[in-house]
């Protein structure tokens, strides 16, 4: 992922999904409201682990579990919080460094990212609704509509409402995109999808994309801009009752124009980000690995030596390696373009998830067991 791209993490809104009611009467018109700062603090901690790499933590002051990370418009970092109401930002320069802001938002947020327009784009999946926010804190709710569909397989049909999920930005278009969960209980046969939204808030939504191979996973993952305009996107987990692919990973850059790229030896695929070799990147937990692939080229496979590493994001860092987080062995890794992985301790039981290149040349990582955000010079 380069630094101003998006991080889509959604294992957490799997169970948070089910809680949330669906929009009333009024769902499809637009909200706008002030976000309220709840919370701001500058504690942190900084330790020297057994590396020569210096690793900085700043508590999130709510205590909630920090998940997706990236990079904003007005040059911090901007983080969600996992099954909670808030938002949270933290500085990366100056006198200021490792201050954090908390904000209430009228929503669960999910995937975010930033977008050219100056904002913070963010989903709501048990609100289905995506949500822009100023770097001051305006913001604008865009409520789902749902759609009558009809499955030309199973040929059965019926009004589909769709929870967003991961989001990006599309400079090809102009738009974010962003993945859709099936919200329906009863209709997994219809399968996942993916929407469009204009920075003046108009929805763009299509028919569940055709020749997916993988029509009935439920829980979409990662989402982010390849080469030649090409958009890519992973789907993880997979209970028992669902088709079961070679792997997910799946780019289209159209409706008609459309990419599968089989992953042999790996089942779930998680984040995604483009290489400075112009190659995707993606985790591989049930794998326990790192795949890379291009449209054409072989796909390549390389095996993290602790077992059970639990490798979740991964970005571009400023030098120009892969970094990755593992979840599971409290890590940070990194894979060189050539396939070379080192792994670095950080503080244990942090379970490392989100990660982002800043602003700073330095790499950001979300805690979600730690309840912080990390620092970590490359």
């Amino acid at each position: 992922m380069k630094p101003a791209s998006v991080f889509r993490f959604v294992a957490s809104f799997v169970s948070a999904s089910v809680l949330g009611a669906c929009a009333g009467s009024n769902a499809n018109l637009p909200e706008s409201g002030k976000l309220t700062d709840a919370f701001s603090s500058q504690s942190s901690t900084v330790s020297t682990v057994p590396t020569p790499r210096l690793v900085a933590e700043y508590k999130v002051p709510s205590g909630n579990s920090p998940q997706v990370i990236v990079n904003g418009p007005d040059g911090n970092l901007w983080f969600t919080e996992s099954n909670s109401q808030y938002i949270g930002r933290i500085t990366v320069s100056g006198t200021a460094t490792g201050t954090i802001k908390e904000f209430f938002v009228p929503a669960f947020p999910s995937g975010i990212t930033a977008a050219p327009d100056g904002n913070l784009w963010f989903t709501d999946p048990q609100g289905r609704a995506i949500l822009r926010m100023t770097p001051n804190g305006a913001w604008t709710r865009y409520p789902l509509p749902s759609k009558y569909v009809c499955n030309p397989l199973t040929r059965r049909c019926g009004t589909l409402e769709y929870s967003p999920t991961a989001i990006a930005w599309n400079p090809v278009d102009g738009r974010l995109w962003f993945r859709e969960w099936l919200y329906n209980t009863g209709f997994a046969d219809f399968g996942n999808d993916v929407g469009q939204i204009t920075t003046s808030g108009v929805i763009h939504e299509d028919p569940p994309i055709s020749g997916y191979p993988c029509p009935n996973v439920p829980t979409p993952f990662g989402m982010a801009m390849g080469p030649n305009g090409i958009l890519w996107m992973t789907d993880v987990l997979k209970p028992p009752g669902y088709q079961v692919c070679t792997s997910e990973v799946y780019g289209l850059n159209s409706f008609t124009n459309n990419f599968y790229v089989p992953i042999a030896g790996a089942t779930t695929a998680g984040d995604i980000a483009e290489g400075p070799d112009s190659k995707m990147w993606v985790t591989e937990s049930d794998s326990n690995s790192i795949a890379n692939f291009a449209v054409g080229a072989p796909v390549m496979l390389f095996r993290i030596p602790t077992p059970s590493a639990g490798p979740t994001g991964i970005v571009t860092g400023s030098d120009n390696n892969l970094w990755f987080t593992e979840n599971t062995a409290n890590k940070i890794g990194r894979i060189t373009t050539a396939g070379a992985i080192t792994e670095f301790p950080i503080t244990s039981l942090s379970a490392p998830y989100g990660i982002t290149s800043g602003p700073d040349g330095n790499l950001w990582f979300t805690e979600n067991a730690g309840n912080k955000i990390g620092k970590f010079i490359p």
